[in-house]
């Protein structure tokens, strides 16, 4: 059984104060995503046991799962399935197995310790796109669920929305369920100030490839706000947002944060009734 079966009957503290709440999992927008960075299985089920309802999918990062017991790792993969999380491989992962040739036992390994997911990139490797989609149709056809990332880690220029549509296009084709953007791409339009045309490029990249499909690489909470408040409480969030950030990310998406300027209070009192945000 399910560990987040209780949440449907759950009795939220409070509950005569009204706030509208996001749909519970599973979700096809508003996906949180958190890094996992090979914490302990202890600390896993304390975070797990408070914040599971928050999150969709926890990636394992980069090529540390290489120096733990196989057992370990079974456990780890089995205690985010039973609060109902999809855990799922860092991009790292995947290139050392391309890197050494072994791409194909990577996936074979994969099914046989029980891990639904990878992360399919090209942050090391010199990867073209074509060879992305062959690899992730691989993967696919095996029956692992394909993350992949989109971006360059230092862009010289602004995204360009239709180039990007046409290699998640490509790519999604091939059997990719999700495509990260690559937080250097959202820092280029939103960082350290938002670009006049930042949210707009990203807008219209949801448009074309389906906002159901696309996570944002936020990482700090400057970002998530920024995104957030571009493209609304639903937009998709991760996969290296940490634990702790958890707990402050899914009251600003409603809303009910100091960042986000507690608009359940507006809300409620009207505009009028409220002090100005530069009095607060």
């Amino acid at each position: 059984m399910l560990k987040l079966e209780w949440v449907s009957n759950m009795k939220y503290a409070f509950d005569f104060l009204q706030l509208d709440q996001r749909p519970s999992k599973p979700r096809k927008t508003g996906l949180t995503a958190v890094r996992d960075r090979m914490r302990g299985l202890g600390e896993q089920r304390e975070f797990l046991e408070t914040y599971a309802q928050f999150v969709d999918f926890a990636k394992i990062s980069n090529f540390a799962p290489r120096l733990y017991s196989e057992t370990f790792l079974v456990e780890k993969l089995k205690l985010y399935q039973e609060y109902n999380l999809l855990p799922f491989f860092g991009g790292i992962l995947f290139e050392n197995a391309v890197a050494q040739g072994k791409a194909d036992e990577l996936a074979a390994y994969l099914r046989d310790i029980g891990a639904p997911a990878i992360e399919i990139s090209n942050n090391i490797l010199d990867l073209g796109s074509a060879e992305m989609a062959s690899h992730i149709a691989s993967y696919s056809d095996v029956g692992i669920m394909v993350f992949v990332e989109w971006g360059e880690k230092y862009p010289t220029a602004p995204m360009d929305p239709k180039r990007a549509a046409e290699d998640i296009a490509l790519w999604t084709d091939a059997g990719a369920t999700y495509v990260i953007l690559e937080r250097s791409e959202i820092d280029q339009l939103l960082m350290p100030d938002v670009k006049p045309d930042g949210i707009e490029r990203m807008r219209d990249l949801a448009k074309l490839v389906g906002s159901d499909v696309l996570i944002f690489e936020a990482e700090s909470q400057a970002q998530a706000v920024a995104l957030i408040r571009g493209l609304g409480r639903d937009v998709n969030l991760g996969p290296n947002i940490d634990f702790e950030l958890v707990k402050w990310l899914e009251p600003s998406r409603l809303g009910i944060s100091r960042e986000m300027g507690h608009l359940t209070i507006e809300g409620a009192a009207g505009r009028d009734g409220v002090r100005s945000r530069l009095e607060v």
